[in-house]
């Protein structure tokens, strides 16, 4: 949630009276009472559906199964899910380090590109070509077309595999 609400405002994307582009581009496309209902099933219901189910094994952690101690599976799957989180954050960071490097020199937007401003881990060594190319290809890019999503992929099977890990590995009560 932060990483996302960072990259949004370091965007400039938050304001209240604007909206996702995705959202007019459909809008225009589908006959207004169709959009409406798209409107009310997608937006305000299977988001909040998914929301719920994402909450449901905190609350059964926390309320419905006994307070164990922390097995050293639960220690180790916390900092493997820490360790994506921070390569998720780095690839974001880099992707975000290209694309202003990018806006400064292809595209000449009047963006100013100085590498000192950008994260630790994301201060690469960018080259016109890497520019003209228009994707990044070094960094943790160099080893995966899509290492943030990778990364959420991976921390999510990390979070289900702390609900797996206690009902595995934990001793039965005797």
């Amino acid at each position: 949630m932060f990483r996302l609400s960072y990259n949004t405002f370091r965007r400039g994307l938050f304001s209240l009276s604007d909206e996702d582009y995705r959202w007019a581009v459909l809008r225009s496309q589908l006959p207004k009472w169709l959009f409406q209902v798209t409107n009310f099933v997608f937006i305000s219901g299977i988001q909040n559906v998914l929301l719920l189910l994402l909450g449901i094994p905190a609350y059964i952690a926390a309320v419905l199964q006994p307070h164990t101690p922390l097995e050293k599976t639960d220690i180790a799957i916390g900092v493997g899910a820490l360790v994506t989180l921070a390569l998720e954050f780095t690839s974001d960071n880099q992707q975000f380090s290209f694309q202003t490097y990018k806006s400064a020199t292809v595209r000449k937007d009047g963006t100013v590109y100085d590498a000192k401003k950008q994260w630790p881990g994301s201060r690469l060594h960018w080259t016109l070509d890497d520019a003209k190319r228009g994707f990044v290809t070094k960094g943790l890019w160099a080893y995966s077309r899509h290492p943030n999503f990778t990364c959420e992929q991976l921390f999510w099977v990390s979070f289900i595999s702390l609900g797996f890990a206690s009902c595995t590995f934990s001793p039965s009560p005797s």
